[in-house]
């Protein structure tokens, strides 16, 4: 139980990325531009102005520097480092973004886009896409959908979580017992918007409710350890962020 909030949010992470990677091993005809190459690491590029600044491996891990010269602001985008491995990188998870002409630092461990989970070997990266703040993208459509896709998920669900927090808010002193309820509430919800969805939509949905989840059981998980954790402030502040999300959501997708 004491590493249940980790394990849940590993679990959904984990799944969301093998949806993201096996999206990333289709083809597509969108040319690839050379733009860096050393002796243990490649770098192409599917957008047209995502400037990549530098590209370095030291060890395990990997540091991405880019620029933003298109005129619109970014606020997502893929890299893949093969068939089997890629991330995507969403911004608005903490309400940031790239304005035109800023500079984004990237920093991952190299074995998580390295398909063979070796460091050792040459990683051979593709920047796929970019998605701009006004719902459109650049590079790779497949990978530009799959982002959109994913994020309409995340608003599905949120659009169920968030009005259940505030219902439980209603409560004057908040219990144990009422946390278990809106858990139990919020995965059942979820279960049923998941039937009939797929791919990066069901990933979404996953997600949010993964991350939402989680919260809350390592909110019960610090009380249980005596520590003096307020329920409704802590729901409340959870209830927050994710109402925020929820709206940046809604501005961002048609």
């Amino acid at each position: 139980m004491r590493n249940l909030p980790k394990l849940l949010a590993l679990a959904v992470s984990a799944l969301i990325v093998w949806m993201v990677i096996t999206a990333l091993g289709r083809p597509s005809a969108v040319p690839e531009q050379q733009l860096h190459q050393s002796a243990n690491l490649t770098v192409k590029n599917k957008t047209q102005a995502f400037s990549i600044l530098s590209a370095i491996k030291d060890g395990e891990y990997l540091q991405l520097t880019f620029r933003n010269d298109y005129p619109k602001t970014i606020n997502a985008f893929t890299i893949s480092g093969g068939a089997h491995s890629g991330v995507q990188i969403d911004l608005t998870h903490n309400d940031n973004r790239i304005v035109p002409g800023g500079i984004y630092q990237y920093k991952v461990r190299a074995a998580s886009l390295e398909p063979s989970g070796s460091t050792e070997k040459p990683l051979n990266l593709t920047v796929l896409d970019v998605v701009f703040e006004d719902g459109t993208g650049d590079g790779d459509a497949d990978a530009v959908a799959d982002i959109q896709n994913r994020r309409l998920g995340e608003k599905i669900a949120l659009t169920q979580i968030v009005p259940l927090m505030m219902q439980t808010l209603g409560s004057r002193d908040l219990s144990s017992d009422d946390i278990d309820h809106l858990i139990e509430r919020i995965s059942l919800i979820c279960t049923n918007l998941e039937k009939g969805q797929s791919g990066e939509v069901l990933g979404g949905i996953l997600h949010a409710k993964g991350y939402v989840l989680a919260e809350m059981e390592q909110m019960k998980h610090t009380r249980v350890q005596g520590r003096n954790v307020n329920f409704q402030n802590e729901l409340s502040r959870i209830h927050q962020h994710y109402e925020k999300h929820l709206q940046r959501l809604q501005t961002i997708l048609p």
